[in-house]
């Protein structure tokens, strides 16, 4: 069997690597959504440079535990660098982020809303 004819050209590129020459942005657009870093927010009067995301990890209760528990994690951050990544048959974005200490920067309001002070960094 050939397996060559099996795997997606996309896969071979990304197996190959990125290109040695990238490009930076301080500014990206995906799908009609424009991001910033951080920088650029800082000399705009619209921001967009934050970024959220939402993982499934395991959750233990202690470093014993032998019954972990699957749950949802939102993170939370802002964008430091962009940089467009090319390959040989496409190009994709890499945001670096700098992420929110989710135990002393979020917090959840009475009312439902979720604040984040983006001062109050977690591991680097």
């Amino acid at each position: 069997m050939n397996y060559s004819t099996l795997i997606s050209d996309r896969l071979k590129s990304l197996a190959f690597g990125p290109n040695f020459n990238a490009t930076y942005y301080s500014g990206y657009v995906i799908n009609g959504c424009t991001f910033y870093t951080r920088f650029q927010d800082q000399q705009s009067t619209m921001q967009n440079s934050g970024v959220t995301l939402e993982a499934e990890a395991l959750h233990f209760a202690s470093a014993k535990d032998k019954n972990p528990v699957s749950g949802l994690m939102r993170y939370y951050g802002v964008i430091e660098e962009i940089c467009e990544l090319h390959y040989s048959t496409f190009s994709g974005p890499v945001f670096k982020c700098q992420w929110v200490d989710n135990n002393n920067g979020v917090e959840h309001s009475n009312f439902g809303l979720t604040l984040v002070d983006l001062n109050k960094f977690g591991h680097k």
